[in-house]
């Protein structure tokens, strides 16, 4: 570690500038990211269930408000079987069908205090195409209120750009 410190010392000397060293008490925040690049990720079935050895996330008490589940992040090199465990916040359910393909451990730290965050990207499922016949492919919703002498019109729906085929949406003029 000297010998690092020496370096930048004498790089930083010859650039006529003083060293700048970071000091760990400094830092506000600090993240560990695991990359999925595997198959496009890993399952979000397989870590609700436990079963990969990076990331585990298990819902113990199912999905909703205040509900908790147990949480294992891998530190480190595999060989070195360090974790970090504690307890996650299950709000909402994962979509299902998708996978996760970056996870992000976040420390950051507040006052005195230090908060955790797990970050997920969730690469979500091909989204089904569905061919239509005898349709236009365009369709244009414009939702609002506006008064008119037949009544109130909620929403216009149209699949071309002629205003005049517009369909509208209207309530009776009584309500």
């Amino acid at each position: 570690m000297l010998d690092s410190a020496l370096q930048a010392f004498s790089k930083c000397i010859a650039k006529g500038k003083a060293p700048r060293f970071s000091v760990g008490a400094d830092k506000v925040q600090d993240s560990l990211t695991l990359q999925f690049v595997a198959a496009g990720g890993v399952s979000c079935a397989a870590l609700l269930e436990g079963k990969h050895a990076e990331l585990a996330i298990l819902p113990t008490q199912g999905c909703g408000r205040r509900k908790y589940g147990e949480l294992r992040f891998r530190l480190g090199a595999a060989k070195a079987d360090m974790y970090a465990t504690g307890t996650w916040q299950y709000h909402r359910p994962l979509p299902e069908g998708s996978c996760v393909g970056l996870a992000r451990l976040v420390r950051r730290r507040i006052g005195k205090d230090t908060k955790w965050a797990l970050q997920l990207m969730i690469k979500l499922p091909a989204p089904l195409d569905e061919r239509t016949q005898g349709r236009a492919p365009l369709v244009a919703v414009h939702m609002g209120w506006a008064a008119d002498v037949s009544g109130r019109r909620i929403a216009g729906i149209t699949d071309c750009a002629d205003p005049g085929q517009a369909r509208l949406i209207q309530l009776l003029p009584r309500i």
